[in-house]
């Protein structure tokens, strides 16, 4: 991965090269589930702008990728993490005015 993107960044500078990597738990019976993980793990990489990000090394984002029903995480944040973030977002515009 590392040399590809190398030899990439001289022939073609106006690209990136980034890649999501899974784990291989079950070989050919867990590919589906691998294919998702990997194209998750290639979501997140592309938003912190890492050029690769592998599923060992992704931290508290496993717990998020294996959550197969987005609404629940949306759920979360909007009763806990929303709220934080509202209230963080109101103590700045107190703070910053005059």
């Amino acid at each position: 991965m590392d040399r590809l993107a190398e030899v990439c960044k001289y022939g073609y500078p106006d690209y990136r090269i980034t890649a999501g990597i899974s784990v291989n738990d079950l070989g050919i019976h867990s590919l589906p589930r691998n294919y998702k993980r990997a194209i998750a793990l290639l979501r997140i990489a592309e938003r912190q702008g890492q050029a690769k990000l592998s599923y060992r090394n992704s931290g508290l984002f496993k717990l998020l990728i294996e959550i197969e029903d987005t609404k629940v995480l949306k759920r979360f944040y909007e009763e806990t993490l929303g709220q934080l973030d509202a209230y963080a977002k109101n103590i700045r515009r107190i703070t910053v005015s005059p």
